[in-house]
């Protein structure tokens, strides 16, 4: 049951699927021929570089850092809004927010984490192909690109709903976004460029425009896990030097509640839902997620000590090597009965467009943080002390 419910909260729902508006967080994903079980998602980095790369993520798995491949459109014209805005020298001639982005217009896509523009630049990238990369407004590059359908039972003028299959065409070079032939060189992963040869692109939802989050939990938050008992936070530590906190997948790490009045890294953990539509949504009672430490840029995960020993440890697992069950978790009501509660669990689907009755807010709501495969077997190491979520204040970031 738990694994027809991971896979359920990872596929979504894609019946009546609502159109795209400005202002919508999107990703952009491609088939990977190298795998059956692997997609491919458009990303560019948040810090050190600008050129676009390939982000392969296992599907059966739905682990994907999200803050590099996340576009947000932030303008979508029609040919004849665009030519005016050109010769207004870029004033905002006839650009609406929430506007519904239809096949034939042109957009403007924000990359979340850094700010900056998606824009084709002028460098070569491989023979007459041109490098796809990340640029401020006003630093160059071609940053409009127009929507054309990959589907025939699409044309233009027709809205863009979530998961089409669209072709992203530089307006100024006129040259497609595809992934390149050329062998990886971003850290072995495949590049990203423009050219004269085509891509398909499905645009999966992260987040909608229409759907106010307020102070609700969603995914992506960065959090703290203050518990209500004793005032004192859910704390990693790992053994590093003062310039390096990575560690080997699998080591076991003291998760400890400690004192902690300022934010610091090692109390703060990025929470990632496992469902692929709408992953930066609210979530509800019960949603399976991971947690990602901030100090370590790995997943928590609970798992046996030993063949031979039945007791759990808190590990830390890299992406390459989680698992569908020991690095899932979810949030649970302490209000709720115990029975109750296993009966959602067990029933979890997650809801397609990230939205629910139920939304977990921070401050306000009471949680109690549970790792979901033992929880379901009753093994004895189910639930962990209850907390109160804390936001990650964004003037930090």
């Amino acid at each position: 049951k738990i694994k027809m419910s991971f896979l359920q909260q990872l596929a979504g729902s894609n019946d009546d699927e609502p159109a795209l508006c400005t202002d919508d967080e999107i990703t952009l994903v491609c088939s990977v021929p190298s795998g059956h079980k692997e997609e491919g998602y458009l990303s560019a980095p948040v810090f050190g570089g600008d050129e676009c790369y390939l982000e392969t993520s296992d599907t059966t798995l739905g682990a994907l850092n999200y803050a590099v491949c996340t576009f947000r459109i932030v303008r979508a014209v029609s040919a004849r809004a665009l030519h005016q805005l050109n010769s207004e020298h870029g004033a905002d001639v006839g650009v609406s927010q929430n506007k519904t982005v239809l096949y034939g217009h042109t957009v403007q896509l924000e990359h979340v984490s850094s700010g900056r523009l998606l824009c084709c630049l002028e460098m070569k990238a491989s023979g007459m192909n041109l490098s796809l990369g990340l640029r401020r407004p006003g630093e160059g590059g071609s940053a409009w690109f127009r929507i054309r359908p990959a589907s025939k039972h699409r044309s233009d003028g027709e809205k863009v709903c979530c998961n089409d299959e669209i072709y992203l065409v530089s307006e100024q070079e006129q040259c497609f976004i595809r992934v390149s032939d050329v062998l990886p060189d971003h850290h072995g992963k495949p590049k990203v460029e423009a050219s004269f040869q085509k891509t398909r692109w499905t645009v999966v939802p992260y987040r909608t425009c229409a759907l106010n989050t307020g102070d609700f939990l969603t995914g992506g938050s960065v959090l703290r896990l203050r518990s209500n008992k004793t005032q004192t936070c859910l704390t990693a530590h790992v053994e590093h030097s003062a310039s390096d906190y990575s560690i080997q997948p699998g080591t076991p790490v003291a998760v400890s509640l400690e004192d902690s009045e300022d934010w610091t890294i090692r109390t703060l953990w990025q929470l990632e839902l496992v469902r692929r539509q709408h992953a930066g949504g609210p979530i509800s009672w019960g949603e399976l997620f991971r947690l990602r430490s901030l100090a370590t840029g790995q997943y928590l995960s609970l798992e046996q000590e030993a063949q031979d020993n039945p007791n759990c440890a808190l590990m830390f697992r890299t992406t390459n090597s989680i698992d569908c069950k020991s690095t899932v978790f979810c949030f649970l009501d302490t209000a709720q009965p115990t029975s109750r509660e296993q009966g959602r669990l067990s029933d979890a689907e997650g809801d397609g467009d990230g939205t629910s009755q139920e939304m977990i807010s921070f401050g306000q709501s009471t949680v109690r943080l549970v790792h979901a495969e033992t929880h379901k077997a009753n093994s004895g190491c189910t639930d962990f002390l209850s907390f109160c979520l804390c936001a990650f204040p964004s003037f930090f970031l």
